[in-house]
């Protein structure tokens, strides 16, 4: 996880798939951008440019489902 507690990373996960500019959670210096710039723009899969934090949407869902086993 990239957040704090559970709500903090669910919020994270809808900011991002909303399409929202979303501050880097972990360096907090610079916003998220697509991390596939030529290709068509997916709203899952980002990357800070700051500390290269790579943000991949689908397993951060599949890391809170974890969570709830």
């Amino acid at each position: 996880m990239y957040s704090k507690n559970r709500e903090d990373e669910v919020i994270l996960i809808k900011n991002l798939l909303s399409g929202k500019e979303v501050i880097c959670p972990r360096c907090g210096k610079t916003k998220l951008e697509h991390f596939h710039k030529k290709a068509k723009k997916s709203n899952t899969d980002y990357i800070c440019n700051e500390c290269g934090e790579r943000y991949q949407v689908m397993k951060m869902i599949d890391g809170i489902n974890e969570g709830l086993d």
